[in-house]
């Protein structure tokens, strides 16, 4: 106050001057108060994931297992019969096993998707290697295309290696991805049951051609 009522005596232009700076002061008064303002509040973080339980030694066993079947049934010294029989086992093996241990463990969905993706990705790579074997097969045209096989080399190749990754494929991720579980959480200490009595009553043979009863009871505390 006291510098107004001295500013009356000044020069106008000097006043002019003092007056255009208190009205710069006062606009830029609330930007000031909004920056001093509280601050934003800040997002939570997330929750952490809860822990999990990996169970895919199981799976990988039976995978194992799987192979081993495979490698009798491929050899040239086992009878035709046998090779069918086991592989049929081993593809048996493969097919179901894993998923049967997803449903040991409650996991419906999991024994679901690991039966399709088992069965799905190997058909497809073999089909896909398929097609890359059909097209890199040499053409048989002229004189040669009575010596060429029925079925290109190639092309069996290329299923066989197509299928050959599909498994492996899916084995790797079943138990990976597939194979985790979330851990049971401690329920904590349960109550006791309520106190209470429970009546009981036997017969047994008397050993003369007769039977006894004994009645009697069990107190709960």
């Amino acid at each position: 106050m006291l510098c107004v009522g001295t500013s009356v005596a000044m020069h106008p232009i000097v006043r002019r001057l003092l007056a255009c700076l208190l009205a710069s002061i006062v606009s830029l008064a609330p930007g000031v108060c909004r920056a001093d303002g509280p601050a934003p509040a800040v997002a939570p973080a997330p929750a952490p994931e809860p822990p999990t339980h990996w169970y895919g030694n199981q799976t990988l066993a039976l995978d194992a297992l799987a192979f081993l079947l495979v490698l009798p049934a491929t050899s040239t010294g086992t009878p035709y019969a046998s090779q069918m029989d086991l592989g049929a086992l081993a593809l048996a093996v493969y097919g179901l096993g894993p998923p049967i241990v997803h449903l040991a463990h409650g996991r419906v969905g999991a024994a679901l998707g690991d039966l399709g993706m088992r069965l799905a990705v190997p058909t497809a790579l073999a089909f896909l290697g398929t097609v890359i074997g059909n097209a890199t097969a040499p053409s048989c045209v002229g004189d040669d295309a009575d010596r060429c096989p029925y079925i290109p080399d190639s092309v069996v190749y290329g299923f066989l290696i197509g299928g050959a990754l599909g498994i492996a494929g899916s084995m790797v991720l079943d138990a990976t991805l597939l194979a985790r579980e979330p851990l049971a959480q401690d329920p904590g200490p349960t109550a006791p049951p309520p106190a209470g009595i429970i009546p009981a009553l036997a017969i047994t043979p008397d050993g003369r051609g007769g039977a006894r009863a004994i009645a009697g009871a069990t107190i709960v505390f």
